[in-house]
């Protein structure tokens, strides 16, 4: 009989043991510091090479647009079917990413012509009135930055309870 007490009791104690170790274990891996000391993977976005050729062709029995990716003659991707919208919302975005691309490479005048490029940073506005063009000679206005802009600004404020 002393036997078995013994048994129950190495194994409960084993498997209070086991316990322990894996509420430790769980507390450990969410109470350990926030800064990261290890390395972690990042992404790697490398510019299409100018031989993968992008096309787009519609397809009007189904009204839909099929892009498709291209190396010489040989399909190289899956294609991609989209609807009339998507297809717009694709050229959309497109069209935007190059438009600030080629904002942003003016701005940063590193590339060539972007001297011909940083005269058309600025937009021309216009106004539609006929007393703007009576007293200035015309309806638009060109900003042409030349030198330095200073702005003060000051408040004075006095309160006085009497």
């Amino acid at each position: 009989m002393g036997s078995k007490k013994y048994d129950l009791k190495n194994s409960f104690f084993k498997q209070l043991l086991v316990l322990g170790v894996v509420i430790c274990g769980f507390t450990t891996a969410y109470s350990q510091d926030s800064t990261s000391t290890g390395s972690t993977m990042g992404r790697l976005d490398l510019p299409t090479p100018t031989s993968i050729q992008d096309l787009y062709t519609y397809d009007p029995i189904t009204e839909m647009y099929i892009y498709t990716q291209m190396v010489g003659d040989f399909t190289i991707s899956h294609p991609l079917i989209l609807t009339p919208e998507e297809y717009r919302d694709l050229i959309l975005n497109e069209q935007m990413k190059s438009y600030f691309k080629e904002k942003i490479d003016a701005a940063d005048g590193r590339k060539e012509g972007a001297e011909e490029l940083q005269k058309n940073l600025l937009p021309t506005f216009y106004v539609n009135s006929g007393f703007f063009e009576s007293v200035f000679g015309g309806n638009e206005i060109e900003i042409i930055p030349q030198g330095s802009v200073e702005i003060d600004l000051g408040m004075l404020y006095t309160k006085q309870d009497n």
